[in-house]
């Protein structure tokens, strides 16, 4: 049943019209992306506290000013509260005057330098006034915050004294007034002893003037510096750059989609799945070296099934869609595993751009591929004998065992690789193969997309193996690849998918073989 008749689409769960969720495509996506996001994390995270402590130290001092009548500081009418007065309060505890007096007492400082270093706020539900100073060195942050303290109480004192001063002033000429007219009028009596009580009371207040106002203790020298703080701007740097490393992995995935499964990459290809191979950067233990050991034997299994052996050798051309995605090892690997198996087999060295295959046999400026193009450049007819003197046996840490192995090499640099492959030697040296005692001819070729060359060669090739990584391929990769081999009209048997997960089963090393695995290095 076709995806339109079933309501689904290809990699999703949902029905028809759906948007579906995929979380499983977001956490493959995350893991395909751990590597930068640790190095996102380790950057931005190690950044963040180098600066922090290449920053100046600072250190706050605080200044506790209690505040016992708060409704009676300044003028206020009936709406306002005594928060909105201890407000006030604080707001005069930083203004110029108090500044000035301060830095009178400080050597080097002035209110305009002050202002940079001090601030007063309320605490809340609490009538105290904070005057806080921050300075280079604790001694100096404890210096500020007093002397501005002790300059705002000395400030607001005077005030209260010059106000009640101005009062007492205005009542005395009153009390003089009257008492002139004491004699005349006997009934100002009442009014002169109100205003004798009031001056009784603005003397008392004189007296006692700024005493609503008190400093609870010297501010105390701080230990450590307020500022900066490396394990707590790491800490933040720590989940920034998380958060930062996630977004980006997820913003990738949504911008260039890749195909995260063996079963979606199938049905986008239109292939069978041959093996799934794993894809470790470095050997963990004998046990994971034959698990992968044991998914090439599946990977030859596979291969022999779809193509036995016959009368002329299967000349199987092994490419991918992009560079980087392990078309190389599974080439060298999968001869070593058929040579062992019994059947003669030669691996090619068909990337003569970038023939890696001739380092990893250690066959590299060897004469090969471009010479046999180059010397029959009419395309005559090609005797196997003429490529057969070219062709070297595979040794080295590449190949010890049982079985023939050989690899015919890239040949000496120089000339224009899509130039060779275009001329009428390449299908006289692929028919000379199909005439040689091989079972298997392996091709490793270059990338299908973006260059010719493994175009033309899979014209001319028997069969066509698709390496594809899944870490690498993007989704729109694997649609062009399928719509290439269709258009050269490639006889692509099936994919080989390197990044699968690794499985442990007790079955790998059960027969104690596991040293047996070979030791590759990856390509």
């Amino acid at each position: 049943m076709s995806t339109e008749a079933n309501g689904r689409r290809p990699g999703g769960g949902g029905a028809l019209g759906e948007d579906p969720i995929e979380v499983g495509r977001y956490l493959e996506a995350l893991r395909r992306s751990r590597f930068m996001i640790l190095t996102i994390v380790v950057v931005v995270t190690a950044g963040v506290l180098a600066f922090s402590l290449t920053l100046p130290k600072t250190y706050e001092a605080t200044a506790s000013i209690v505040v016992d009548n708060a409704s009676g500081l300044v003028t206020s009418n009936e709406q306002q509260t005594v928060q909105r007065n201890l407000q006030t309060t604080a707001t005069l505890a930083t203004t110029a005057v108090v500044l000035s007096e301060a830095a009178n007492s400080i050597r080097g400082e002035t209110g305009t330098s002050l202002a940079k270093h001090v601030s007063a706020s309320v605490a809340e539900n609490a009538n105290i006034i904070n005057i806080k100073a921050s300075y280079k060195n604790g001694a100096g942050a404890a210096a500020l915050a007093y002397a501005v303290a002790r300059a705002f109480l000395n400030q607001h004192a005077s005030s209260q004294r010059a106000q009640t001063a101005t009062a007492l002033s205005l009542i005395n000429d009153q009390i003089a007034s009257v008492r002139a007219r004491a004699a005349s009028e006997p009934s100002v009596a009442a009014q002169l002893s109100t205003l004798q009580a009031r001056a009784a009371e603005l003397e008392a207040a004189s007296a006692r003037a700024g005493s609503e106002l008190q400093l609870l203790q010297r501010p105390n020298v701080p230990s450590t510096p307020s500022s900066p703080r490396p394990l707590r701007n790491g800490v933040i740097a720590l989940f920034a750059s998380i958060f930062l490393g996630v977004l980006l992995a997820l913003g990738r995935e949504q911008l260039t989609p890749r195909v995260t499964s063996q079963r979606e990459l199938s049905h986008m290809l239109g292939l069978p799945v041959l093996s799934g191979i794993p894809y470790l950067r470095r050997r963990v233990d004998a046990r994971y070296a034959r698990a992968e050991y044991e998914t090439y034997q599946t990977l030859s299994a596979a291969l022999r099934l779809a193509l036995p052996p016959a009368e002329h050798p299967h000349v199987l051309l092994i490419t991918s869609a992009t560079h980087g995605e392990g078309k190389t090892t599974v080439t060298m690997r999968l001869g070593r595993v058929l040579a062992q198996a019994g059947h003669k087999t030669l691996v090619i060295s068909g990337d003569l751009r970038w023939p890696k295959l001739d380092d990893a046999f250690k066959v590299g400026g060897r004469p090969g591929v471009r010479e046999l193009l180059t010397l029959n450049p009419e395309g005559r007819p090609m005797h196997f004998d003429e490529v057969a003197k070219l062709i070297m046996p595979a040794g080295g840490e590449i190949w010890s065992g049982r079985g023939e192995l050989d690899v015919l090499p890239a040949g000496r640099h120089g000339g224009d690789a899509s130039e060779l492959l275009h001329t009428p030697a390449l299908p006289a040296l692929i028919d000379a193969l199909r005439h040689s005692s091989y079972t298997y001819v392996l091709v490793d070729s270059p990338p299908i997309l973006g260059v010719a060359d493994a175009q033309m060669l899979a014209q001319y090739c028997d069969e066509v193996l698709v390496v594809s990584r899944l870490d690498r391929l993007r989704a729109s990769d694997a649609i062009d690849l399928r719509e290439t081999l269709d258009r050269v009209d490639a006889n692509a048997i099936g994919v080989v998918v390197i990044g699968t997960r690794l499985t442990g089963s007790p079955y790998y090393a059960a027969d104690g073989s596991a040293a047996e695995a070979p030791a590759l290095k990856v390509s």
